[in-house]
């Protein structure tokens, strides 16, 4: 088909032909798809590390007293949760349409920003 719009499947799709581009294609989707699993995966993590498995430890003498970790299936459990949670938020976002993903965008690099500062 006819590519109306830009990007670096349309620059491609230009310069290689269809065929080439298309294969691009494919393998550039797959590689987004790839990484948006890692990349959510990640985040829910981390989330899991900083605000949901707390662990209090306390120090009694020579001995160390650890209380409040997750089992590890408790925290697949979280993980997978939060990671499910996440997507749907992102794919939500990306049905919004690009206006919408540009007003979200500028709202999280103002709070990346804030955080670096």
């Amino acid at each position: 088909g006819r590519i109306k719009g830009g990007g670096s499947y349309y620059m491609i799709s230009r310069c290689l032909g269809p065929e080439f581009g298309g294969a691009i294609g494919i393998l550039f989707y797959l590689a987004y798809a790839v990484g948006t699993c890692f990349y959510v995966t990640g985040f829910a993590t981390e989330i899991v590390d900083t605000f949901v498995d707390t662990d209090d430890i306390h120090f009694n003498g020579n001995e160390t007293i650890q209380s409040g970790s997750l089992s590890p299936a408790e925290r697949r459990i979280w993980t997978t949760v939060i990671s499910s949670l996440a997507l749907a938020l992102i794919m939500g976002i990306s049905l919004m349409g690009a206006g919408f993903f540009t007003k979200v965008n500028s709202f999280v690099f103002a709070i990346q920003f804030g955080a670096i500062v």
